[in-house]
This record gives structure tokens, C-alpha cells and sequence, in this order.
């Protein structure tokens, strides 16, 4: 266990570093940054930082949502990665509909089935899995 929370560390040092860089070199909407970011919001996620990472992955969709936009694979990924912190933190209402709202998104950018399409499947199936008996 410690051996995990030493590499999560490291993983956030890391990506602070990368975020910070990318800021500098590609501006905040640049979707080099949006990704460390992200990662960084996974690191804060796996070391329990589940508020940290709640607020970097509200920005990276907020973001996203306007660039490239609310249909675009990386905001629906984002949207995942949002509900997923909603799901660990207990806040099944906001995470049950935050997942629910990625499948008719998938739909609207995607006619045929793809891996988005099975990602917002998986996303709302972990959701219910994680739910508490009597909820």
C-alpha cells in the first residue's frame, strides 16, 4: 500500500509539473493541457484528493464542452472521468445523471456503435454497481 501511494505521489508531482508546462507553452485550452489535467485529476482521484480532483475535472469539461464541444469524444471521456469522482464521493444522483447523459451525446456524434458508445454503457453500469444497497 505504501509502495502505491509513494508512485501516486510521484504521479502528482508529475503531472503538476506537466499542467504547468503545457499551460505556459500551449494556453489554457489547448488540448495538450487539457490532458495533463486530466491526469492530474486521475492522480488526485487514486491518492483520495477526491474534492482536488473533482474541481480539475469540472474544469477540463467545462472546457471541453466549448472546445471542441459537448459531442467531441474527449468532453464525453471528460464527463466519465466527472462522474466517476461523483461516484466516490457518494453522489449517486449527480453521478447517475451525468452518466446517463453520455449515451444520447455518443449518439448524437456517432450513428454506428463504438468504443464511446460501450464507454457511457460501462460508465452507467459502474455506476449502479457501486450504489448502496437501499438506494
Amino acid at each position: 500500500m505504501t509502495l502505491m501511494l509513494v508512485g501516486i505521489a510521484d504521479a502528482e508531482n508529475l503531472s503538476t509539473k506537466a499542467m504547468k508546462t503545457r499551460k505556459k507553452l500551449f494556453g489554457q485550452e489547448h488540448n495538450k493541457t487539457l490532458r495533463s489535467m486530466t491526469l492530474l485529476g486521475l492522480a488526485y482521484q487514486l491518492g483520495g484528493r477526491l474534492k482536488e480532483a473533482e474541481e480539475l475535472q469540472a474544469q477540463v469539461l467545462e472546457t471541453r464542452s466549448r472546445v471542441p464541444g459537448a459531442e467531441h469524444p474527449s468532453t464525453i471521456s471528460s464527463m466519465d472521468n466527472l462522474a466517476s469522482i461523483y461516484g466516490n464521493q457518494g453522489r449517486w444522483k449527480e453521478a447517475e445523471e451525468l452518466g446517463l447523459h453520455l449515451r444520447p451525446k455518443v449518439r448524437m456524434s456517432n450513428n454506428s456503435r463504438s468504443s464511446c458508445d460501450d464507454m457511457a454503457l460501462i460508465a452507467i453500469f459502474q455506476i449502479y454497481l457501486a450504489l448502496p444497497v437501499g438506494i
